[in-house]
Parts: C-alpha cells; structure tokens; sequence
C-alpha cells in the first residue's frame, strides 16, 4: 500500500533555475519546452493514476520514497529486474556468470540498447552509473561499495569483481537504476534513463506526465500517456475513480475495499505481501532500555490493530522477514498484556513515560495502529502522542532520526539481507549498538547455501524480536482499484502494479 520504504536519505529544495529543456520555476514546477511533448500528454490513450503521495525527485540515486518504486522501472532499466514474484530476471543484462564462491559476476549486456537521449547503452555507461550511485550516499550504496573493482571488457561485457562473496548480490542490482551518462546532475528534475516511459512534466504534489518511448528496447507500453496524480485520502481518490478523473487507484486501505463501487470498478490484490508494517524506535535515552521497549511490546495489541487498521487481513508477525520468503521462521514475540507492560515499565523504573510517535500524513492504516497503541498505553499510565506529518516533513525527521518512535513500511526485497541493509544497517551505525548483529550479517552475506544463511538470518530475527531495536507489526495487505475495462494491471509482492502493461481497453 502505498509509500513504503521511507529512507534516510537527505532531501534538499531547489530555487528557480533552467536546465536544459526545462524550465523549473520557483514555485517547484517542472515543464518540458517542447509543445509537441507536453500536447503528447493529451492523447487519447492516457490512463491517470491516483497515488497515495508524491515522490521528492527522479533521481534513483536519492529517492527512496516507495511511490517512486512503481515509477522507477518505468523510466529506467537496470542490470537485473525482479519478476512476478520477485525472482531475477534479464533486464540490461541478457545474461550472467558467477564464479563458485560468489565474488565474480560477468554480465552480457543487451545490444542495440539506447538511453531516452540517443546515447547508448553498454558495459562503460552501466559501470558508469553503478559507480555514481556507489558515491551518492544512496541507501543502496553500501551494496555497491563491496565492489573490488569494475572491469569493462569491449563494448557488451561488465566483469564485477567483489572484495568478499556477497550471496544477495544480484537482489541488490535488481533494485539499482542505470543512468544515462552526463545526466546525474540534472536527475532530480530531468530524469534519463531507457525504460519503457520517458519524463514529460512533474508539477509536484498535483502531477506528473509519462508517455511511452518509442525506443524502448522490450515490449512496447501498451498506453500511450501515464499520469500520476498524489490523493493522500482514500475516500477522495474512490471518489475521483467513481467520477472518472482518474482510472486506477495504485494503492487502498484493506478498510476501504468494502467502499469501492464494484459495479463500475474491479479490486486487484497482490496474492501474497512482502510489505512490512513495523515501529522503529531511536534507541536512546529512555528507549535504549530494552525493557521499556519490551513493556511498549506487550502493550500492542496486535489483532485489535489487524481488525481495525487492516480490515482483519495481512498476517501478524514479529520478526521482520516476511512469511513468503524462504528465510523466514515463526518466531513468537510479546502475546498483548498491560500487566506484563506495566510490570516491566516499573522494573525499568519508568512507570509514567511521555512519548511521541510520528507518522506520513496519508497512511490511515498508520494512523489507526498508533491510535490503538496510544488508548492501550494510556491504561497503563504512558501517554503516547501522535504526530501526524505532512511526507515532506515526516522524511526529513526520519533523515535526522528526529524522532522518538515512527511507523513505517518496508518492502522486504526477494533477499532478507534488504531488510538488514536498509533498515538495520543505519540504526545499527547510529543509535543502535549490536557488534553481534553486524557479524551475523557478514556471515549470512557470505554463505551461498540457502539453509545455512536461513539459519542465519533466524538468529538474526531472534536478536530483533529481543531487542526491538525495530518492531514488525504486520504483513501489510496489498490492494489496488481500476476502472471497468482496464486490463493487463497486476500487483507484485511488493504492491508494485506492472503499469507498461496497462490498457485502456
């Protein structure tokens, strides 16, 4: 549903400046010159999308806003993609080789392939790209700063030789972006990359225009224009669908399924969820005491919150990998109880705590969790505030780690280790302090057997679910809504719907 992965990466505003063939004024609008382009966005094979928020900029280095997840493949291509079910497949690269202890992967790279600005595609600009991104502070840069060293071998070959084997390597380039070269500086505003859609104008937080590029070297996007338009209340996107103004909702609260009109619209819903509800604490002051944390744990009620936030759907869990991935164990976490909250808040010698959770504005189903969590607390003598933020705001907190408590959603990635790298990695590098944990993780990175690194990864589970260094809530169900007519629109895991493949009918 929704934003999902919500980063730590910074975020800065621009003034008024040209670049190229736009214009970017100063009140944030992003225009392309050519009327040609712009009057493109007019045809008549134009589909418009609600999304549930707007993204920060295209630069794929940067944002990790989720709403850019569904956005990204469509401008850019990367080494590898992640299929249906988020198993890797050929993008870029037609194929690969991995030497036998997972250091040296060759890749074949797609000839014939070219950017949205005629520049082309090969092993330089792939390696190019990688190596931007492994210097841009990106959360995926750590992936990258592995690399011993990139080799490009004539015109179609990339040879990337790694300091230590790394087993979630390729799950790592399946989420990486390449960019066209000599466009890194103006990405957040001009994005250039060889997907199926090229960028025609973004006026932030009211919409952005996408049409299909005739160069595209897969299949042809079976719309001709793709417009995102950010509606945060679900209530006004079901009745902007209803109403026609837009045609597809990417992303709808398992609360508001029973409000859709099924006469005129159709449910989608993602046959399994890797989307992962969860709390992060910032471990310090009263919260780097583990059983204040703890005391916090036994006071969720966590099926009140799957019946009243999720509709009854999604699937409690505790440890952050989710039940769809072969790593994942059923570890049994804190059974709802204020006794037990209350003994341990007086154990801690903090029976009357005043905290703050934060939450993105738009996520009703983040809302109603930290509701629920607040009225429980309240029994036991915590008062729990909840703040509601604006995203830009929300993201800038999260940067910071200016926060207490927040909630937020993942997308666990086909490989556990996304979960550990994204999400554990920078608590662990700031206000978290677990020598254990990040050996774990060397080592889990390490094992190319399946079973041993699932082994690893449940010790590693364990560590979470006792620490609470982070708490998981829930699987989170995956819901979108279309049109009447409107065909090929499918969600992924991820709740990632497969836009290029979207018809009008």
């Amino acid at each position: 549903m929704g934003i999902k992965l919500l980063s730590r990466l910074a975020t800065s505003a621009s003034p008024a400046f040209c670049v190229g063939a736009l214009v970017v004024g100063a009140s944030g609008t992003v225009t392309a010159v050519s009327e040609a382009t712009a009057n493109a966005a007019t045809a008549s094979s134009t589909i418009t999308v609600a999304t549930p928020a707007d993204i920060n900029n295209f630069d794929p280095s940067t944002e990790q806003l989720n709403v850019f997840e569904y956005i990204k493949p469509l401008l850019f291509s990367n080494v590898v993609k992640f299929g249906p079910t988020l198993n890797i497949e050929p993008d870029l690269a037609t194929s690969w080789t991995i030497n036998p202890n997972a250091t040296v992967f060759t890749f074949t790279v797609r000839s014939g392939a070219t950017f949205q600005n005629g520049d082309p595609v090969n092993a330089a600009a792939i390696a190019g790209s990688l190596q931007h991104t492994e210097h841009s502070a990106s959360v995926v840069s750590p992936d990258l700063l592995r690399v011993k060293t990139w080799q490009v071998i004539g015109t179609n070959t990339l040879k990337v030789t790694l300091k230590a084997p790394y087993a979630a390597f390729l799950s790592a380039l399946a989420d990486i972006s390449i960019e066209a070269p000599g466009t890194y500086a103006t990405a957040r505003t001009k994005p250039v990359g060889s997907g199926p859609y090229e960028f025609v104008s973004w006026t932030p937080n009211k919409q952005l225009v996408l049409k299909a590029w005739s160069g595209y070297f897969g299949p042809k996007p079976a719309t001709q224009n793709l417009i995102f338009e950010p509606v945060p209340d679900p209530e006004v996107a079901l009745a902007d669908l209803d109403a026609g103004s837009v045609q597809a909702i990417v992303s709808l609260p398992a609360t508001d399924v029973g409000a859709v009109n099924t006469s005129r619209a159709t449910v989608v819903a993602a046959k399994s969820s890797d989307q992962l509800a969860l709390f992060e604490f910032h471990s310090v002051g009263v919260l780097a005491n583990v059983k204040v944390k703890q005391a916090l744990a036994y006071a969720l009620d966590k099926p009140a919150v799957q019946a009243i936030a999720y509709g009854g759907q999604g699937q409690i869990v505790w440890n952050p990998i989710p039940p769809s991935s072969w790593a994942y164990s059923n570890i049994t976490g804190y059974p709802y109880s204020l006794a037990k909250a209350k003994q341990l808040l007086a154990a801690a010698g903090e029976p009357n705590l005043t905290l703050t959770v934060i939450v993105p504005a738009g996520y009703p189903e983040g809302t109603q969790t930290a509701d629920v969590w607040q009225q429980d607390l309240r029994q036991i003598g915590v008062t729990l505030n909840v703040d509601v933020e604006q995203i830009s705001v929300w993201l800038d907190q999260y940067v910071k780690e200016n926060y207490q408590i927040t909630w937020n959603v993942f997308d666990v990635k086909g490989d556990p280790d996304s979960f550990y790298s994204i999400i554990m990695d920078p608590h662990l590098a700031s206000d978290y302090h677990n020598p254990s944990m990040l050996s774990l993780q060397a080592q889990a990175l390490a094992t190319s057997n399946e079973k041993a690194r699932a082994a690893i990864y449940n010790k590693l589970d364990n560590t979470v679910v006792d620490q609470l260094p982070v708490m998981p809530i829930q699987t989170e169900p995956i819901y979108s809504v279309v049109k009447k007519g409107l065909s090929g629109w499918s969600l992924n895991p991820l709740g990632w719907p497969t836009l290029s493949t979207v018809s009008a009918g």
